[in-house]
């Protein structure tokens, strides 16, 4: 008989634990997904009470199965909240507005420019010829603003003239002969204008430009090896004053510029000597 009676208390659990579960999966069917309200950018102990229903099925022997909907939710809210997170931090790679990003930011159109190049595209229009002319007047200009002292604005010009090329295309060998021509002229006295500014890298950005067209140009490694030299690059500096020198092998002005860097050679040797011996003998007192 006590036999009989536990295996009808043995099925009495069995058969309530059975009803328990099949509530809980027809309760999940119903709800499907909990509604998520809006994520602000709050941490999770900010999360709003979840209700709990007062349900007994819900509770079997010391199991309270209400704890684990309850990190359910919150886990799933968590997951919600970083999605959110991270988009909005996409948007902030490429929406620049002042102003909180959300999902609504567009990203802008890829390969835009929001400058207007409408002065290229007229200058581009224009025919050679005109291109040249236009060049060739710059260059005159250039050069008088040189002569009255105004190296800025001379450099300015020279600039301009360079500008034309950019946009010019010669259709002939007399053309290209004509823009090669003012193209050298126009680096050359724009490194010199540089050169006069004590903007060296500029000097030397220009020269080489320069020997690109006209790769024996005296007057390129002249201005040149002058900027290396003040610049304290001694090796660059002999290096083109040789290469104009076997150009021009009786050019003053390029004998004089050698001496010149051969005496800052001697001197810049002298200090070093100078400067190590003091470094020694402080060693040696100490």
């Amino acid at each position: 008989y006590q036999r009989r009676g536990a295996n009808s208390r043995a099925k009495m659990c069995s058969s309530a634990a059975f009803e328990f579960a099949m509530k809980l999966a027809a309760d999940y069917e119903a709800k499907n997904k909990p509604k998520v309200e809006p994520i602000m950018d709050t941490a999770a102990s900010d999360l709003p009470a979840l209700e709990e229903k007062d349900d007994p099925l819900r509770v079997v022997g010391e199991i309270d199965y209400r704890k684990f909907e309850t990190i359910t939710k919150q886990e799933e809210q968590a997951e919600l909240r970083q999605k959110e997170e991270e988009e909005r931090r996409k948007k902030m790679n490429f929406c620049k507005l002042d102003h909180e990003h959300t999902a609504t930011c567009q990203q802008p159109p890829v390969m835009s420019c929001a400058h207007d190049h409408s002065k290229e595209r007229d200058l581009f229009e224009k025919p050679t010829s005109e291109k040249l002319k236009a060049a060739e007047l710059f260059r005159n200009e250039g050069n008088k603003a040189y002569k009255e002292g105004q190296s800025d604005k001379a450099a300015y010009f020279y600039r301009k003239a360079l500008l034309q090329f950019d946009y010019t295309f010669p259709d002939t060998d007399e053309e290209q002969k004509q823009l090669d021509r003012t193209k050298l002229l126009c680096h050359l006295n724009l490194a010199q204008c540089k050169l006069q500014q004590e903007d060296y890298d500029e000097v030397i950005l220009q020269c080489k430009q320069a020997l690109d067209l006209d790769a024996t140009n005296v007057k390129a490694f002249y201005r040149m090896a002058t900027a290396y030299m003040t610049k304290d690059n001694f090796v660059d500096s002999k290096r083109y004053f040789n290469s104009a020198l076997e150009v021009d092998p009786n050019n003053v002005e390029l004998q004089n510029g050698l001496r010149k860097l051969n005496k800052r050679i001697r001197e810049y040797e002298e200090k070093e000597r100078q400067r190590c011996s003091a470094m020694f003998q402080s060693k040696s007192s100490t």
